[in-house]
């Protein structure tokens, strides 16, 4: 889940320098990746003592960037770890792969068109909930859904709880068994950067929660019906799936104001895509 932040970023696009320094929401997530070891140093300050390690593949988000007297560009980032959210400290800059999701192709569609196909967002305003209420996703930031789009996904061998959080959360960009891209949206009018997907990937069959330091707030799960190879949010190769911690809910925002708002997909089509053509 991208939580709101307003800070200025130095962010990576495959280990090439990306310059990003704008007041927004959306984070980049980058992945620890020492090339000498299969740790990396994480120290208390630019060039400070050593407070930890990280593993190479784990996924972290760069709060802010400072260089030491020798010149050494340094990142504090912060990141998931056994349903908790933790700064972790500061790492050689160099040593990130950032992926800017910003820049990934999405659609972005009204609430209109989202209803007409089945899927609603609990933030919208003006509309009644569809009966698959989804409360298992926290304050307010998840879906509901139709019984006809649920039924489809069940004849699959979706559980409900799946459904709900793979539709429900933010940063599900890529299959996590083959790597292979996948269908995403944004909102209308959201100004969160926030991308959903479109449609599931039998990986999201079966999900374990992990759980959460405060449930009121966060639900961390990950997929468990594949071997997961890639992590979902970046598409980057990874080792252990233990990596992956996915975060469904958040803190309640605003709802959606529908004014003015249009679509790149038809409701139709997005029907169409809903059911995985």
């Amino acid at each position: 889940m991208n939580r709101p932040i307003d800070i200025c970023l130095f962010t990576l696009f495959l280990l090439l320098p990306l310059q990003f320094c704008e007041t927004g929401y959306a984070r980049t997530p980058c992945h620890i990746a020492d090339p000498n070891d299969a740790t990396l140093n994480v120290r208390d300050s630019p060039g400070g003592t050593v407070i930890n390690r990280l593993v190479n593949g784990r996924l972290v988000y760069v709060d802010d960037t400072k260089k030491d007297s020798r010149g050494r560009s340094w990142a504090l980032v912060s990141g998931d770890l056994n349903s908790e959210f933790r700064t972790w400290g500061w790492v050689f800059q160099s040593s990130l792969q950032c992926i800017d999701t910003n820049r990934f192709p999405r659609e972005t569609i009204s609430v209109k068109v989202l209803h007409s196909a089945g899927l609603l967002p609990q933030s919208a305003f003006g509309y009644k909930p569809f009966p698959i209420s989804c409360d298992i996703v926290p304050n307010g930031w998840g879906v509901t859904i139709s019984k006809e789009l649920f039924s489809r996904y069940k004849s699959r061998g979706f559980s409900e709880t799946a459904v709900c959080l793979g539709l429900g959360t933010d940063g599900i960009n890529f299959d996590p068994e083959t790597g292979k891209r996948l269908r995403v949206y944004q909102q209308a009018g959201d100004t969160f950067n926030l991308l959903y997907p479109l449609h599931l990937p039998d990986c999201f069959k079966t999900i374990k929660i992990i759980g959460s330091k405060n449930p009121q707030y966060l639900l961390r799960w990950r997929p468990t019906n594949c071997q997961i190879h890639f992590h979902p949010t970046t598409g980057v190769k990874i080792n252990d799936p233990r990596l992956v911690e996915l975060a469904a809910g958040g803190e309640a925002g605003p709802g959606t104001d529908e004014d003015n708002q249009s679509s790149t997909v038809s409701e139709s089509r997005l029907k169409e895509i809903l059911n995985g053509n």
